[in-house]
């Protein structure tokens, strides 16, 4: 193994890594980005349906 492999080793350890003491913070903030994604996604359909139904009558 070369250096440059060792290299690009250390610096892939170090990018996959995720201390533990954040581990909590990086789950909620990923549960608050899908929970507004699914909050957008849930208003944009009830949204679609609701012009759809007003325009069918």
């Amino acid at each position: 193994m070369g250096l440059l492999e060792k290299e690009r080793a250390t610096i892939e350890a170090l990018w996959l890594y995720q201390p533990a003491d954040r581990f909590l913070t990086f789950q909620l903030m990923e549960a608050a980005i899908f929970l507004g994604l699914s909050a957008i996604c849930l208003f944009v359909a009830a949204g679609c349906l609701r012009f759809s139904l007003s325009k069918s009558r």
